[in-house]
């Protein structure tokens, strides 16, 4: 349930494509009958504990809804790609690093006061603060200014011509980041008491949504919130089932899956002694059964991807990617190709050095709290032993994986990392990158060709950034993670749920209670 907590990188707190939201349960192709006990309403879980602020919430639960309620200049669809909402008349830039965003003034809070500059301003600015969007924006936004009332002036840093992904971040009005319940721009809102949405008839989609109300009511801990749903109290939850919070529900239901920009990968010491060759590295994209991994391992909440950039995003190259796919031999040709042999007829393989031959030894460490993560890392190091590479997996606690990580003190690891929904690799592979541990191979220079392409040109950028990821290999790319989103079956149809809003589309919902 808690898969928007605010994004810790590794601890997944904040890129062949598959079929969007396909059917998860046991009962799959049957008719959508209802088998479940109704109420005639529909109710959601909520923290009471919690603010209903969108900004500063520390709420999962809350972080649902609440897209329902406050509205943000962009949206972003199952496929990552940006699109304006109504707050928004245009948006202008020329090079990619100076941007002008025009405000639609008409748009009115529920409160009856009008959108204005100041409050996007104050809304943006106040976020670069938080715990959930400061990673994204303040590495990234040099400077916001109000300019009239109409108008708001964004510099950033570097070109990005994707910076409409990073807007789909809630608007609140102006001087609001300390009260639990700001007014919105949404179709609905929420009562005095927090308990309940209410439709706000004055909203120009009011007509079309499927529900004049959604009821909140409070249920905590697993036993409890299963329980409810599977009395039909709640009506919708949302589950992480590769995560430590994930919960156990009834075959019952309807499950689909939506995608995330997490990404699982493996990272490499470029200072260790032996991935320091780059072809060495570059041989470890074929030792990855992504397949058993996404299969076996996350119960098919994951989409198995050889590159950096999601498989249902259009940027990805199916074509390209399958090159990539895991292949023994295609490793055990590249080492060889590499003169990484068993020189000395040991039973192990080798890597010359100035005509020498030299044993290898590699550290592979993981974080031994992710039952996910150790077991897809035994995995790996066992087909890299069949190779004959001597590998020595270090199951870590989360504490001494961080401070393995800091003092290099491992050849490769096992990571995840919640990348920005226009897939900036800056973070862990850049010079200076927060999360760079093992060093980038010098990406960042292909990682900025990519953010400052233009629309015609950023397919091309991408398969260039890809390409040169994948031939130096400072990181190796393993799968993007699922949430499953569950309903009770033959109630909801019409979905279509995101990472940053389950409500995506709502009025495309059809709800029979």
């Amino acid at each position: 349930m808690l898969f928007l907590t605010a994004c810790d990188i590794f601890g997944g707190k904040e890129q062949n494509v598959e079929a969007p939201l396909p059917t998860g349960d046991s009962t799959a192709g049957e008719p959508l009958t209802k088998t479940h006990a109704t109420d005639n309403v529909f109710t959601m879980n909520y923290s009471s504990q919690n603010s209903m602020n969108p900004l500063t919430t520390d709420s999962a639960l809350n972080l649902l809804f609440l897209p329902l309620v406050y509205e943000s200049l962009y949206t972003v669809d199952e496929q990552f790609v940006s699109h304006p909402t109504r707050l928004l008349d245009k948006a202008v830039s020329e090079d990619g690093k100076s941007w002008l965003i025009y405000i639609n003034t008409d748009v009115k809070f529920h409160d009856g006061k009008n959108l204005t500059a100041d409050d996007v301003y104050y809304s943006l600015n106040r976020a670069m603060y938080t715990d959930r969007y400061r990673a994204r924006l303040r590495a990234a936004i040099k400077g916001i200014s109000p300019i009239g009332n109409d108008l708001v002036a964004i510099t950033l840093y570097e070109a990005n011509t994707q910076l409409p992904a990073l807007l789909n971040i809630p608007i609140i009005p102006d001087g609001a980041i300390g009260e639990d319940l700001p007014s919105g721009t949404g179709a609905y809102k929420l009562d005095i008491e927090g308990k309940k949405l209410s439709l706000d008839k004055s909203h120009p989609d009011s007509e079309i949504m499927p529900l004049d109300t959604i009821y909140l009511k409070e249920f905590r801990g697993a036993d409890e919130i299963i329980t409810s749903f599977e009395e039909s109290v709640l009506d919708l939850v949302v589950n992480d089932p590769t995560g430590l919070s994930e919960l156990g529900y009834g075959a019952a239901n309807e499950v689909r899956y939506f995608n995330t920009t997490t990404m699982h990968y493996l990272g490499f010491n470029m200072e260790s002694a032996f991935f320091l060759n780059a072809n060495y590295r570059a041989a470890m994209n074929y030792i990855v059964n992504r397949s058993y991994v996404v299969t076996n391992l996350m119960g098919g909440s994951g989409a198995a991807s050889t590159l950096p950039i999601s498989p249902v995003s259009p940027l990805y190259n199916a074509t390209f990617a399958q090159n990539y796919d895991y292949s023994i031999e295609k490793c055990k040709t590249m080492l060889a190709n590499a003169n990484v042999k068993d020189h000395d007829d040991d039973g192990k393989l080798e890597y010359m050095l100035t005509g020498i031959p030299m044993e290898i030894n590699l550290r592979f460490i993981v974080n031994s709290e992710s039952a996910l993560k150790v077991t897809a890392a035994r995995r790996i190091a066992e087909d890299m032993r069949g190779l004959g590479l001597t590998v020595n997996l270090a199951e870590l606690s989360w504490s001494d994986y961080i401070t393995a990580l800091n003092k290099g003190d491992y050849d490769m690891y096992y990571a995840e990392v919640m990348l920005t929904p226009d897939f900036d690799l800056s973070s862990i592979l850049a010079d200076g990158g927060a999360l760079n541990y093992g060093g980038g191979a010098g990406s960042g220079e292909v990682i900025k060709q990519y953010l400052a392409a233009g629309e015609e040109d950023r397919m091309a950028a991408c398969e260039m950034m890809c390409q040169y990821i994948i031939s130096n290999a400072p990181i190796v790319t393993i799968a993007f993670e699922k949430r499953e989103f569950i309903t009770h079956r033959g109630v909801v149809s019409g979905v279509a749920p995101t990472q940053y809003n389950i409500f995506n589309k709502f009025e495309n919902w059809t709800i029979d209670l």
